[in-house]
């Protein structure tokens, strides 16, 4: 189970660096997998192309310095972000009917950075364990990012 102390440390973290950081509008943890044994990612980059790569993704090495001090991102994973509540109304939330299963949260934070000039930020002293594609399974879940 987990310490509420735990959560209160996590949040804290997140909302502190979105705090002290003057240009941020949303911020991320880093993400390991379920069992903690490697980086999902730390972060990640969109490729000019539209493509995109967590940074650290597949790394065992889950405590690497390079992927572990805070740093403004092209964006972090949906599954743990922390966005401005205005910006996110305004924007209407995230895009499910142009991007139905993936890509929404990259979207929304393309947004934040490009349309309102403001900072996408990892904070990676607050992780999270996450179970990466249970939803669709990992092969239903590429070809569905691929589209």
């Amino acid at each position: 189970m987990i310490s509420l102390y735990r959560v209160m440390t996590f949040l804290y973290q997140m909302i502190q660096l979105g705090e002290n950081q003057e240009n941020a509008s949303a911020v991320g943890c880093k993400i390991l997998s379920s069992d903690g044994s490697e980086i999902i990612e730390a972060g990640s980059i969109v490729w000019q192309d539209g493509s995109c790569h967590g940074y650290g993704r597949g790394s065992k090495d889950t405590k690497a310095t390079d992927l572990s001090y805070p740093r403004p991102v092209d964006y972090v994973s949906g599954t743990c972000l922390m966005i401005e509540h205005e910006i996110f109304s305004q924007y209407g939330g995230f895009n499910n009917k142009v991007f139905p299963h993936y890509y929404e949260d990259t979207d929304l934070q393309m947004h934040v950075q490009h349309d309102l000039g403001k900072e996408v930020w990892l904070q990676p002293l607050a992780v999270a364990h996450h179970n990466e594609h249970a939803t669709f399974g990992k092969e239903e879940s590429v070809a569905l990012m691929q589209h």
